[in-house]
């Protein structure tokens, strides 16, 4: 009974540690910033995310259009 249970309790951590994964959601995917001339200067937006997965999440390349 002893030796059951902790094999099912090594189970339910092997399982939880491999589902674990990381997941990304962010408060707005694009922004558009209009038309924006070059005298007035530069412009810039913050993009805001948030880790709502269980594991590390590493942004490894960002890019814009």
């Amino acid at each position: 009974m002893r030796k059951s249970v902790i094999i099912l309790l090594f189970a339910i951590f092997i399982v939880s540690f491999l589902s674990a994964e990381p997941q990304i959601s962010l408060k707005e995917e694009t922004y558009d910033f209009g038309e924006i001339k070059e005298k007035d200067g530069r412009v810039s937006h913050k993009f805001v995310f948030t880790n709502t997965g269980d594991d590390s999440l590493i942004v490894k390349r960002v890019s814009s259009s």
